[in-house]
């Protein structure tokens, strides 16, 4: 990868100096490390965690919302792992190869001059507070391996960099971003992945000029993210779209975006419901409309459905969406994304219940055979703890079963279930028919029709 010698000189040099051990807040002790040296880690240790507890007695630890997501919601790990792209302070490294390097060198771009102090004046004013972002993000200060300059340093780059990221420096610099950039679609929502709003709007106020340029910067952004179609003419941008630059990071504009601004109450546990071929042979009309996730209906035997794009990094996104729904946000208030995935769960139970989503729109398939869509649903149904759903999806459900189980529409089931799910018994029945029909005719023919069966009177 070919940096610039400004960015090298400027912004490497800077960074590489913080990368000795010997700059480590806290360092774990070696077995060969002598007494003194021992007690005196242990010494701080202990003075770290006194320090905590008082924090904590007077109330000055603030609320967490970037926390590492648990052992036992890591299911499967690599969902919640970064492939490339490392943002905030959840198992960060100093280094300055890779993306790491990538950072840099955007940096170097605005920040290569090295008679001032600018890069430092940058990062003193977009992270003003590094002990209280290092507590919003699970950390306390003192526990963290980072000292107060690195913290600064990281997350001024991962900000700069997620702001600026669309203007195009790869080819300025001379950098292959192909390979990186394939990986930054999923790294961007990773729920452990999120750089607080507030840094970025620091930054767009000095690099972008004002939260405007952020707002659209934000729904290019979430454009590129999300795999729902909400830019139409039939849902304008202005009923979907949150407060985007006032969000608590990317992951959250993302969750608002898709499940729209007014999120619907919890009510009650789900509802099951029939498979998607069993829901046709009833009767019911599937329709596919671009929307959010809480546009879901059923009226008039039409159940409308958004619009969905499956790519790769379809079950990465809903596992972090829907962790950060469950635990992260207020339960009483938010379970679209849960309801959803319980809703789909019951219309996806077959290769062919995925061929009617996709035969009528519902999903746009982009990773090959419809077997990979199920098996990503399937799996998307592991691990993932799913609470109460709202009234307007426990009404869908009560609608839909209720419409299955009516006379006529079971009638019509068993029809469909019987012939139609069988076309070698269409053709027996159409072939029983013709040869009864022809049986008849040649009955009526030979021998009703004939003067034989007509009555004779005798002459006079």
């Amino acid at each position: 990868m070919e940096i610039s010698e400004r960015a090298q000189d400027s912004v490497t040099i800077e960074l590489s100096s913080q990368i000795s051990p010997a700059n480590t807040s806290i360092g774990a002790a070696s077995t060969n490390t002598d007494d003194a040296q021992a007690q005196e880690e242990d010494h701080s240790w202990a003075s770290d965690v006194r320090s905590t507890i008082q924090n904590y007695k007077h109330g000055t630890a603030p609320e967490l919302f970037i926390t590492k997501v648990p052992n036992y919601l890591r299911v499967p790990p690599e969902q919640f792992t970064p492939k490339e792209w490392r943002f905030g302070l959840h198992d960060r490294e100093l280094r300055t190869s890779g993306t790491e390097g990538v950072k840099i060198a955007v940096a170097g771009y605005f920040f290569a001059d090295d008679e001032s102090d600018a890069w430092d004046n940058f990062c003193n004013f977009v992270v003003d507070d590094s002990v209280r972002l290092v507590r919003l993000y699970g950390l306390q200060d003192g526990f963290t391996k980072f000292s107060e300059r690195q913290v600064k340093y990281l997350l001024a780059l991962d900000a700069l960099f997620l702001v600026v990221r669309n203007e195009g420096f790869g080819g300025r610099l001379q950098l292959d971003l192909s390979w990186y950039y394939r990986c930054l679609r999923a790294d961007m929502v990773l729920l452990e992945n999120q750089i607080p709003m507030n840094l970025l709007r620091k930054v767009a106020g000095v690099m972008l000029i004002g939260d405007l340029k952020l707002d659209w910067s934000l729904k290019f952004a979430m454009a590129w993210v999300s795999p729902l179609s909400l830019n139409t003419s039939q849902n304008p941008d202005s009923a979907h779209y949150p407060d985007r630059v006032n969000c608590s990071h990317l992951l959250d504009c993302l969750y608002k975006t898709m499940c729209g601004p007014d999120p619907p109450k919890t009510e009650g546990p789900y509802v099951a419901i029939d498979s998607a071929v069993n829901l046709t042979l009833a009767g019911i009309k599937i329709k596919a409309l671009p929307g959010t996730l809480n546009m879901v209906s059923f009226q008039g035997g039409c159940l409308s459905l958004p619009i969905i794009q499956i790519d790769d990094t379809f079950e990465t996104l809903f596992r972090n969406l829907a962790v950060y729904e469950h635990f992260s946000l207020d339960r009483e208030s938010h379970c679209t994304v849960g309801g959803y995935i319980q809703l789909m769960a019951g219309l996806i139970g077959s290769v062919d219940d995925v061929g009617v989503l996709i035969k009528h729109g519902v999903f746009i398939n982009t990773v090959g055979p419809e077997m990979a869509v199920l098996d990503m649903w399937r799996s998307l149904n592991k691990g993932l703890w799913l609470g109460g759903v709202s009234k307007s999806t426990i009404e869908v459900a009560e609608n839909l079963n209720k419409h299955c189980k009516s006379r006529k529409n079971v009638l019509i089931t068993e029809f469909s279930h019987l012939f139609c799910s069988r076309p070698w018994y269409v053709v027996s029945a159409i072939a029983v028919t013709l040869v009864t029909l022809a049986t008849l005719i040649q009955t009526y023919t030979a021998v009703i029709g004939s003067n034989k069966m007509r009555p004779h009177f005798p002459p006079g």
